[in-house]
């Protein structure tokens, strides 16, 4: 059997097409004996004729029909075979399309989050490369005012620095200097160019050592550990013109303060720095610090510091712009540590208020407490 043959009747359509064929064969047979009637031929053969195409349309027509009926009924359970069949195909398919894709999206996720970190991580390198060009810089400025031997480094809480700086506490009392740690940035800088009183101003860009060396002098020569004491009641008795804020800072003697370890070291880029003075609250002349705000002013620093050094034995060990750490040989007494409480308070009113989110850091009484068991003292001014 023919292709063509094979593809009879495969739709309604084809199975309409020979039910016309059979009607106009009939009709053609129809007019066939007609015209044989009319030629004379006998009524058998026309009846002939026409019982044929009678029982071709009785039989055939159904047939037909039945045909096109059976067959649509396999066509269709083909079809729903077929569309279940190609919806398979198709949702594996898509599954597998799906995850392709999803694996392709998460793959341009990690291709970008690859990018980022490496971005990120270029844009740091040359951050740190640009900010350790300035600190060079810095540091290239501070050996025009540093005058005296000094030590670079770039982390200030190393344990390299720490030693060294132990070191160089035991070999200063045999060569006659005493060390200090310095934080590098240019605000150091500024605060001795703005210390300088005199009209003939220090000039930072064409600094000339001469005039640094005279400005130190003249504050160590200067320095009155009275007129330090007299500062720090001064500012205590303007505090204390609040009372009622002024008991919220002085507390309770109960309150409890914690025992001060370390040093705040955390900064990094700092120099040790071997100053020849003879006693230690003069290396407060050596780096003043005043420019911020409300830390002292230079003589004041220099005078509070000798009176605290006579008074307490307090050295200066690390200094920035508005930072100051001292240590003493031992805790103060029971006797002391709320007098000197007071003075720290009003030294450096910071370390017991925050005055920009007005809340109280630690009561005075928190800090005598904390004095009677620690050796280190740190002050910092806030912007």
């Amino acid at each position: 059997m023919s292709k063509r043959n094979k593809k009879i009747l495969e739709t309604p359509l084809d199975g309409c097409g020979c039910i016309c064929g059979i009607l106009i064969l009939s009709a053609v047979l129809l007019r066939i004996g007609y015209g044989l009637e009319g030629l004379g031929v006998s009524r058998g053969v026309v009846a002939s004729i026409f019982i044929v195409i009678l029982i071709a349309n009785i039989i055939g027509i159904p047939i037909v029909v039945i045909t096109i009926v059976v067959k649509a009924l396999k066509n269709r359970t083909k079809s729903k075979e077929e569309w279940g069949k190609r919806t398979e195909k198709f949702e594996k398919e898509s599954v597998i399309t799906t995850g392709e894709d999803k694996t392709e999206s998460e793959e341009e996720e990690e291709g970008l989050e690859d990018f980022k970190k490496e971005l990120a991580e270029a844009l740091k390198n040359d951050l740190v490369y640009i900010f350790d060009e300035y600190v060079k810089e810095m540091v290239e400025e501070f050996k025009k005012v540093i005058d005296c031997p000094y030590r670079y480094y770039d982390n200030g809480a190393s344990d390299e620095l720490l030693k060294d700086f132990n070191e160089s506490l035991k070999r200063g009392k045999r060569e006659g200097f005493i060390p200090i740690i310095i934080y590098v940035n240019d605000s150091m800088l500024m605060d001795i160019e703005y210390n300088d009183e005199s009209d003939d101003k220090i000039d930072i860009d064409e600094i000339v050592i001469e005039k640094v060396r005279t400005m130190r002098k003249k504050l160590i020569d200067n320095a009155s550990s009275y007129e330090g004491k007299r500062w720090l009641d001064e500012m205590l008795k303007e505090y204390q013109e609040d009372s009622e804020h002024y008991q919220k800072i002085l507390g309770k003697p109960s309150d409890k303060g914690d025992e001060i370890h370390k040093l705040h070291l955390e900064e990094k880029y700092v120099l040790l720095a071997e100053v020849p003075v003879s006693e230690p609250w003069q290396l407060l002349a050596w780096f003043p610090f005043w420019y911020y705000y409300d830390c002292p002013d230079n003589k004041t620093l220099a005078n509070v510091g000798k009176y605290w050094f006579e008074q307490y034995g307090a050295v200066p060990t690390f200094i920035a712009h508005n930072m100051l750490g001292m240590t003493v040989p031992q805790p103060v007494s029971d006797a002391q540590s709320l007098n000197l409480a007071k003075e720290q308070c009003a030294f450096c009113l910071d370390i017991v208020e925050d005055r920009e989110m007005q809340t109280i850091q630690q009561t005075i009484h928190a800090l005598a407490d904390s004095l009677r068991k620690s050796t280190v003292w740190n002050f910092r001014w806030e912007y």
